[in-house]
């Protein structure tokens, strides 16, 4: 199994020829690079036209021998102060992978050193990029709670009006990642059976995407407890302020 980073026409039809499957990951791919890639794979005009167009809501489509899953997974940014979430599209065939992202994503590039030479099934490939974009959640997700904790504990022992702003801004920091999760922990079931269906794709004897899903009823769990815990705080940061 191959990894290409760039769009190397002469490789990829190489590859191509031998039928050796291979997974391309472009980051911030320039315009013309998306469509030569979509000449050169005979990727679905549609599929390649939601790849020009980021910020989209976690969904599958199929197509007649590949499938497009806008999949989101998450970072920590500003010194961790923050978290972003990290918007990844899959073209997935039984021949070959293709990822495009405009953000960094450490969990793929630690990939691109960690899969060539794979003798694994082809799903396994597939599985291993899934499960890396779904298992970088989880610290995103302890992040997320640390602050809940940080803040829980201010509010509790000396109550502040700016406060109020923090939770409600960290909820809908978390909420936001919440949304997209969800969606993809509903889809991902749909999206497993319809990988494990792509023509040509070699199966593993163990169905890995499954761990995958797993995952996500974790994470989706974890940020729903946040969610509530944020919205009792502010239950409480009133409560703290009506008895002073």
């Amino acid at each position: 199994m191959k990894v290409l980073t760039t769009v190397d026409a002469d490789r990829i039809r190489t590859l191509r020829d031998r039928d050796e499957y291979f997974w391309l990951d472009l980051a911030r791919p320039a315009p013309e690079a998306l469509e030569e890639v979509g000449q050169l794979l005979h990727i679905h005009p549609l599929a390649l036209e939601d790849s020009r167009e980021f910020s989209q809501r976690p969904k599958l489509d199929r197509y007649p021998d590949a499938l497009l899953l806008v999949y989101w997974s998450g970072r920590i940014v500003e010194d961790g102060a923050a978290v972003e979430p990290v918007e990844v599209h899959l073209h997935i065939s039984g021949s070959w992978l293709v990822t495009v992202r405009r953000a960094p994503c450490l969990v793929l590039d630690v990939l691109h050193d960690e899969l060539p030479g794979d003798q694994h099934a082809e799903d396994y490939v597939v599985y291993r990029v899934l499960d890396g974009l779904t298992d970088a959640l989880y610290p995103v997700v302890d992040q997320l709670e640390a602050r809940v904790d940080a803040l829980e504990a201010q509010v509790l022992h000396d109550p502040r009006q700016p406060q109020l702003g923090e939770i409600h801004r960290l909820k809908q920091e978390v909420q936001q990642l919440y949304r997209r999760v969800q969606a993809q922990r509903d889809h991902f079931p749909a999206a497993s059976a319809a990988i494990l269906a792509l023509p040509g794709l070699t199966r593993s004897k163990s169905e890995y995407l499954r761990d995958v899903g797993d995952h996500l009823v974790q994470v989706t769990g974890e940020l729903q407890r946040q969610i509530d815990d944020l919205s009792t705080l502010t239950s409480t940061f009133f409560n703290a302020n009506a008895t002073r």
